[in-house]
């Protein structure tokens, strides 16, 4: 078995039982309004109903040599833990990118995250060719157009990613061998690090385009380790919705950022855990606001 299928055979099913229990607990209760989804997603991941508060959200930010991104604008418990990725060229190369991922998810977890955000800048085109392989769709279609792209600019992508796709799609069935094709460490430590981490049982925030096309990879080995993942917004960018719509999720905020950087996981970090606090009161009877009906008939 290649590297992926290996991950993504200690793979399991967050609870749904304990999701059903929060569903329940909701039904006819509007004041979360979309942090329900939430709350039930962590439920899941913990296997706990009511979910507890994330204690430790620790964010990963992968990125190409040259490209290192700047500070999020907010932060977790300790700064961001950067990894420069090189190409991943041959067979092996991204073998070993792959695992590396899953050693920095293992690392990450074995000193106490119980949430990670990953953020990764990669190339944006290998990103459109993966997703267009992986959703067959036409290049023109993971492309965006309009203000602050040149029609050169575009012209170039599209042949890039017509190529791209024309050269991988006869591997579509074959994630790991796409990844080989590509040559995009960020891609394939990414992917690594999103396999390991649902093999771990611990939830993942994406962020960005790159992150969100590593784990359309994932899904395609281990269709349940999606489970395990969530938005954490959508840029805009044509492909980074097609994973989306592949992956069946929406994101937690829609932010439509392309800053690649962290800001958007960590955001919707902070919602995810606002939503477990706010919770429990949902859990408590309502109490009646306002005269009682007795109180409100006209004397006879």
């Amino acid at each position: 078995m290649n590297v992926l299928v290996d991950l993504g055979a200690d793979v399991e099913w967050p609870d749904n039982d304990a999701s059903d229990q929060v569903r329940a607990a909701l039904s006819g209760d509007t004041r979360l309004g979309s942090l329900g989804p939430l709350v039930e997603w962590a439920a899941a991941v913990q296997a706990a109903c009511p979910p507890r508060p994330f204690t430790r959200t620790r964010v990963v930010r992968l990125f190409d040599p040259g490209s290192r991104p700047g500070n999020p604008a907010t932060s977790g418990d300790t700064d961001p833990r950067d990894v420069e990725c090189p190409p991943a060229v041959g067979t092996e190369a991204t073998a070993e990118a792959i695992r590396a991922g899953a050693r920095l998810a293992d690392d990450e977890i074995d000193r106490g995250a119980d949430l990670l955000v990953l953020a990764t800048r990669g190339e944006p085109t290998a990103a459109a060719v993966l997703v267009a392989v992986l959703t067959n769709t036409e290049p023109v279609k993971v492309l965006p157009r309009g203000a602050g792209i040149s029609p050169e600019r575009w012209v170039a992508d599209a042949i890039a990613v017509r190529d791209g796709r024309r050269r991988l799609f006869p591997l579509r069935a074959e994630p790991f061998e796409v990844l080989v094709g590509l040559g995009a460490g960020t891609l394939a430590t990414a992917t690594g690090v999103l396999m390991r981490a649902a093999a771990r049982r611990t939830p993942v925030l994406v962020d960005g385009l790159a992150a969100a096309a590593a784990a359309l990879v994932g899904f395609e080995v281990q269709p349940r380790s999606a489970r395990w993942w969530r938005l954490a917004d959508l840029s805009g960018h044509p492909a980074h919705e097609l994973a989306a719509t592949a992956l069946g999720q929406r994101p937690v905020l829609p932010l439509g950022t392309s800053l690649d950087d962290a800001t958007a996981g960590l955001l919707a970090a902070a919602v995810v855990q606002a939503a477990t606090v706010v919770f429990p009161e949902c859990l408590r009877p309502t109490t009646m606001v306002g005269p009682s009906p007795v109180e409100r008939q006209e004397p006879s």
